[in-house]
């Protein structure tokens, strides 16, 4: 089971997560996915590459015999940015992009045993959404479903569950599902091992300095 938390204070974000394994033949993943978090908290700093990162997730989780997940990365954090530019993968992709001094990053490194993809795929559900665009509306429902989700949630995630007192029930959903339509909100979709086979994850928030990193979370 893994819990992915993430708060902010205007909008300055703090991200992290961890699994819990309920079955001991899953603890090894556990471990493994919570050493290469360590190792990359050990070699982050200034000037060195994402694709180094990558290597050292990769390298650790290889180590103890699991497959990283190639297609999910961290991020980088900017003021009300969640998804903010750099990324930070589970595996050596090349690039030429550079870890800055004054930097802020939610690495979350990734795996699946070796029977697995190492890919995740997204599936038709979705319990997490985002403000887009706004778009011309039919519905007067939607309009101030609209009007209520800039003003609340202009920036970052939400869930489907805060909207309950925004519109009566019989309102609600005929209004969700038309700003879902016309692309004034998108979803997150649930994503999937693409073998369905288990996967831990581990997640701390790091601001970079001058000779390596502060960790923000807990």
């Amino acid at each position: 089971m893994k819990i992915d938390l993430g708060v902010h204070v205007d909008g300055y974000i703090a991200d992290t997560a961890t699994t819990v394994s309920l079955k001991p033949e899953y603890e090894g993943m556990v471990f493994a996915v919570e050493q290469a978090l360590k190792q990359v908290i050990r070699t982050i700093r200034p000037n060195v590459t994402t694709t180094q990162l990558g290597q050292t997730v990769k390298k650790t989780i290889e180590r103890y015999g699991f497959k990283p997940i190639w297609n999910l990365t961290g991020h980088q954090l900017k003021r009300h940015l969640l998804h903010a530019g750099k990324s930070i993968p589970s595996v050596p992709k090349f690039s030429m992009s550079r870890i800055k001094e004054g930097e802020a990053f939610a690495v979350e490194p990734f795996l699946t045993l070796p029977s697995g993809a190492g890919q995740v795929r997204g599936i038709d559900e979705a319990y997490i959404f985002r403000y887009h665009k706004a778009k011309p509306t039919r519905s007067l429902g939607a309009k101030e479903l609209l009007d209520w989700i800039q003003q609340e949630c202009p920036y970052l995630p939400f869930s489907h569950r805060w909207l309950k007192d925004v519109l009566p029930p019989t309102e609600l959903e005929p209004a969700f599902r038309e700003l879902l339509a016309n692309k004034s909100i998108t979803a997150y979709p649930v994503l999937v091992e693409k073998k369905e086979t288990v996967v831990a994850q581990a997640e701390h928030t790091l601001l970079v300095t001058e000779r390596g990193c502060v960790v923000t979370t807990v």
